[in-house]
């Protein structure tokens, strides 16, 4: 269930206008916290070292997509897990992404995004505080 009435009581047009809405609800809840002004007390981080872009070894990603549960939701790409997991040329396709990931520092743009489901409980929908938000990657 979704709302179809903004904060000022009027009807959504169409679902550009909802998104809006939810952007508007959601922003500050995503908003990144201000940094701290006083760190005195907390340690130093290490310094960075060659080992930091170390990918991890086989054994420990064989072990985190053993992990994973089968017939789960699936992110934008709609792809499931279990190609990856029974499939031993997706999971060296995988494997070698994770590695490029460790040691260029970086991620491609497209993996950096998800979906948001608002589903509301029981009470009023066009109210936004009694809904809440779920995300897939």
């Amino acid at each position: 269930m979704q709302p179809n009435l903004d904060g000022d009581g009027n009807q959504f047009n169409d679902e550009a206008d909802l998104a809006k809405h939810w952007t508007e609800f959601l922003g500050p809840k995503f908003t990144m916290l201000p940094k701290p002004k006083n760190l005195q007390g907390y340690p130093s981080l290490p310094p960075k070292s060659a080992a930091d872009s170390i990918p991890p070894s086989v054994k420990i990603k064989e072990k985190a997509l053993a992990r994973l549960r089968n017939h789960k939701a699936t992110g934008p790409d709609d792809t499931p897990i279990e190609p990856f997991k029974y499939s031993t040329a997706a999971k060296t396709l995988l494997f070698e992404l994770i590695d490029s990931c460790y040691q260029h520092e970086s991620i491609p743009s497209d993996m950096a995004t998800g979906r948001f489901a608002m589903p509301c409980k029981k009470r009023d929908a066009n109210d936004r505080a009694n809904c809440r938000s779920l995300a897939s990657h």
